[in-house]
């Protein structure tokens, strides 16, 4: 009887523990920072876990105080080393560095592109002015839910943040397929055979003005600039007194209220850069 209820109470701990170990690894929000209640945890754990298996990408929610080297590849390596899937948006509250910070991988870098993250980021503000640390991440994952529901937006692309050169979706981990190919300049032979005739129309339309202008008659004038024209010359010393030097500091503009990354083009674009750790991420922030 004894070795009964001793088997049944290790069964009971080893169910226990595997349940624990199952629910560690479906973590989604790690609160480095202690900016959330244990209730405000478990409200954004569950909606994340609702929206990972209704938009079939995975979500991460993440703050830090302390140890932060780099905002972007903290955020890009935490990512990478998390156990997460190939394509999600981790977003990342920087209390070190004070930046709100978002960084996607795989699909979600053509469904969050940069004017898209200015809109997730537009609307975290107004919580993180606030200290409303729980409202920003709500924020952020209403538009993940638009964003992905709506698809790839019109006109998009994807660009090397260094080089500027556009890329396809298998560059950088994506399965995403969107119809926008750079044309580039093009003009044809019609538009040719118009630039060279309003060419040749302005250069006709100006020698013909300046010919128009030689073919005038000129009258000589004389004029009488000996008894006309007066010169004095008179000394001046000029003193050097004092000498002072203002200095001031010219703080740098950063643009769009400190917003990193994601720029280089307009609409419709994500940048792509590549992280430490040597993963594909697109993604921006801003200060607050």
């Amino acid at each position: 009887m004894m070795k009964r209820r001793v088997l049944a109470l290790l069964l009971a701990l080893l169910l226990l523990g595997c349940v624990s170990f199952a629910l560690a690894a479906e973590q989604r929000v790690f609160d480095q920072a202690g900016l959330l209640s244990s209730a405000e945890i478990d409200l954004l754990e569950e909606r994340i876990a609702q929206l990972r298996e209704t938009l079939g990408v995975d979500i991460v929610v993440l703050t830090a105080d302390e140890g932060v080297y780099d905002t972007t590849d903290y955020a890009d390596v935490f990512y990478e080393n998390g156990g997460f899937a190939s394509s999600g948006v981790l977003y990342f509250i920087d209390m070190q560095n004070r930046m709100a910070w978002i960084s996607t991988s795989g699909d979600m870098i053509d469904y969050i592109d940069d004017p898209r993250e200015e809109t997730i980021l537009d609307d975290q503000m107004t919580c993180l002015a606030d200290r409303d640390y729980y409202g920003a991440f709500n924020v952020a994952l209403d538009w993940t839910d638009t964003f992905v529901t709506d698809g790839v937006g019109e006109g998009h692309y994807a660009y090397d943040e260094e080089t500027g050169d556009i890329l396809q979706p298998e560059d950088y981990g994506s399965n995403v397929e969107y119809d926008y190919e750079p044309q580039g300049f093009h003009i044809s032979f019609g538009g040719v055979l118009v630039c060279l005739g309003l060419g040749l129309l302005a250069g006709f339309i100006a020698r013909a003005i300046v010919k128009h202008s030689y073919n005038k008659a000129y009258k000589a004038v004389d004029y009488a600039f000996r008894e006309k024209s007066r010169l004095h010359l008179t000394t001046n010393t000029s003193v050097l007194s004092g000498q002072f030097v203002t200095t001031r500091v010219i703080p740098r503009d950063e643009g769009n209220n400190g917003r990193m990354g994601g720029g280089g083009f307009g609409g419709g674009g994500s940048g792509v850069h590549i992280s430490s750790g040597g993963g594909s991420h697109g993604g921006g922030g801003r200060s607050f």
